[in-house]
């Protein structure tokens, strides 16, 4: 079989291409709708807004130690192949595996909060009552059969999708700003030392992280990207920049529309309707409902993007000789890995197909456990990455300057690391369960670590062609 036969479409897509994969795994509107209310009454309350920029900020200096180091790797495999490279090539199985899980997991937990999210507003103004599970498995369905399509079709879906729910949410920013009042004393109220630092920030800062979980995806399409030397760069702090600026205003216009001594109560009060309630005053009825939709979209979306980057893991691991070669193999006419994508979506319809077996909440379990476990495994990931960054460069001091090579990365470290203490230290909040089995999302991250570090001590090893200089 000819080595074309395992080859991605090169020079496929450009820099905006990768912002919209990136963006739509993001999910802006879902994020916004789900988390913001959970932020405010949980989290620091007038300082939401400010951590937002502030993870913003910390993904900023993370972006320039991966960039500085993305010129060394030339892989599908991302994060896996970074670590591979800075720490060795046990480590960087050990990461594939994680990363493995995060985009699972996470892909699954949004899964069930579409079909929840669509038997809601279904079931109520039009009187259809079909189960969650059935509109999680019609949407892993579509995902499947868009996935199968060439990476052009995709970017340009995941493009149409992304920017309705960015406008939407802009035009409520936008109503807001013009409309309301009281600007001076919101951004005196939201960069407040005493508001940022007020109990319940580790809380903003965990749920805040999460809505930067995908970003990786601007690494993951190097070897479909045109001139990726430049354009990777270029997506990736584009990328982090628009997510900062969209959640950091949205938020901020949240406090501004209900004001800075309401806001907190409205979101304890009614969280499920926190932004459509706000949306409607400023800017209609119809908007609220268009915004639902685009709702639904939003979680499609970032399914999509999941789906895409989860392929091309497991595409660059069956190159490595990790997976059966099967799965490395390329349909001639879309050139993209076929039987990878078949792999991910029976994973995927194992998985939530047993929690649906099983009765579980689509909500309280399957949403809540995954999402819990992915920004573990999304934390640990990133913190090896910038671990890796540094060693990287330790030993190749001269590829890079300090600034570059090692102070920005062991800032980001640092940060990282103070935020996976926190994912930790408040498992019970995030999974929103106290049993045994939530406390042992750690040990399961841990355990798909050491399972990839000792296949990688056992002889198998990353292709020449994942991992080089």
């Amino acid at each position: 079989m000819s080595d074309k036969n395992y080859e991605l479409k090169r020079n496929s897509i450009g820099p905006m291409q990768l912002v919209c994969f990136v963006i739509a795994a993001a999910g802006p509107l879902a994020a916004t709708v789900g988390a913001s209310p959970a932020a405010f009454s949980f989290g620091n309350g007038l300082g939401v807004p400010a951590v937002y920029a502030f993870v913003g900020l910390m993904y900023l200096i993370f972006s320039i130690g991966f960039m500085a180091m993305s010129k060394h790797v030339k892989s599908a495999g991302a994060f896996y192949s970074y670590v591979a490279l800075g720490l060795g090539n046990a480590s960087g199985m050990g990461a594939a595996f994680v990363a493995v899980v995060t985009y699972t997991t996470v892909q699954c937990a949004i899964y069930g909060l579409f079909g929840l999210m669509l038997e809601e507003m279904l079931s109520g103004p039009l009187g259809v009552q079909v189960s969650w599970w059935v509109y999680s498995l019609g949407a892993l369905f579509l995902v499947h059969l868009c996935g199968s399509r060439n990476i052009d079709f995709n970017a340009k879906l995941l493009l149409v999708l992304m920017a309705g729910e960015v406008a939407s949410l802009l035009l409520f920013d936008l109503v807001a700003l013009v409309s309301a009042d009281g600007h001076a004393e919101v951004v005196r109220e939201v960069f407040s030392a005493d508001n940022i630092f007020s109990p319940g920030l580790g809380i903003t800062i965990i749920f805040a992280v999460t809505c930067f979980l995908g970003f990786e995806a601007t690494a993951i399409y190097a070897e479909e990207v045109r001139n990726p030397e430049v354009n990777v760069p270029k997506a990736t702090y584009i990328s982090v920049i628009v997510i900062a600026l969209v959640y950091t205003l949205s938020t901020a216009s949240l406090v501004l529309g209900y004001g800075v001594n309401e806001v907190v109560d409205a979101a304890k009060n009614a969280p499920a309707s926190f932004v459509f309630d706000i949306n409607t005053a400023y800017v209609g009825e119809f908007s609220t409902r268009v915004m639902s939709v685009l709702l639904v979209t939003s979680l499609f979306a970032a399914l999509l993007s999941f789906h895409n980057a989860l392929v091309r893991y497991y595409h660059a691991l069956a190159k490595a000789g990790v997976l059966p070669k099967k799965f490395a193999e390329v349909n001639p006419v879309h050139q993209i890995p076929t039987n990878a994508g078949a792999l991910q979506s029976i994973t995927a319809l194992l998985l939530v197909g047993g929690f649906a077996a099983l009765q579980q909440d689509p909500f309280a379990v399957l949403y809540s456990w995954m999402s819990t476990i992915s920004t573990i495994g999304l934390l640990f990931v990133q913190l090896l990455v910038m671990v890796a960054v540094i060693c990287y460069f330790l030993r190749n001091a001269h590829q890079v300057s300090i600034r570059r090579g090692l102070l920005a990365p062991g800032l980001a470290a640092l940060c990282l690391l103070a935020c996976l203490v926190l994912v930790i230290a408040n498992l019970d909040l995030l999974s929103g369960s106290e049993s045994w089995v939530a406390y042992s999302f750690p040990v399961l991250i841990a355990i798909s670590w050491l399972a990839g570090y000792q296949l990688a001590k056992s002889g198998v090893r990353l292709g020449e062609q994942e991992v080089g200089v």
